[in-house]
């Protein structure tokens, strides 16, 4: 049994209550969003969720929210939905392109230098290696996207 503070009131205005659902709706998409069958915490971000919106239900966001009857839960709209994850898809898209960089100037840094080359270089010669090679990859990728990209076997 989940032990509960005593009750706590405060006031959110439309546009901070908005601002709520659209934080607990990207952090429950991150947390969940890659998953199967969900965890006992998963279930438990979900009833607060569904908590926060049934709040925001009940407090004039009828507008976007609506109650599902025959699941039993509380939904973004479609659209609304879609507006609040623009933040996770440019956050992906900018990750994408900066984790690949990275894993082609880490790779190209150990294929051009010998191990003992690299171990017995300094932090900053190490780094400075590694940013030439990022910004190369960066360049190109700013200009050609992957059109150049290719898999040699």
């Amino acid at each position: 049994q989940e032990e509960t503070m005593s009750d706590m009131t405060t006031a959110f205005s439309k546009e901070e209550l908005e601002l709520l659902i659209k934080h607990v709706f990207i952090a429950s998409w991150v947390m969940n969003a890659n998953k199967g069958e969900p965890t006992e915490q998963e279930k438990r971000n979900e009833a607060l969720e569904q908590k926060v919106l049934a709040l925001a239900y009940e407090n004039g966001c009828k507008e976007w929210i609506q109650y599902d009857e025959s699941e039993k839960e509380y939904l973004i709209s479609g659209e609304k939905a879609d507006e609040f994850l623009l933040p996770i898809d440019e956050f992906t898209q900018e990750t994408f392109w900066q984790e690949l960089i990275t894993l082609l100037a880490e790779r190209d840094f150990h294929e051009n230098h010998e191990e003992k080359e690299i171990e017995g270089m300094d932090p900053e010669a190490r780094y400075s290696c590694l940013e030439s090679e990022e910004e190369k990859y960066g360049q190109e990728f700013e200009e050609n996207g992957v059109e150049n990209l290719r898999i040699v076997r």
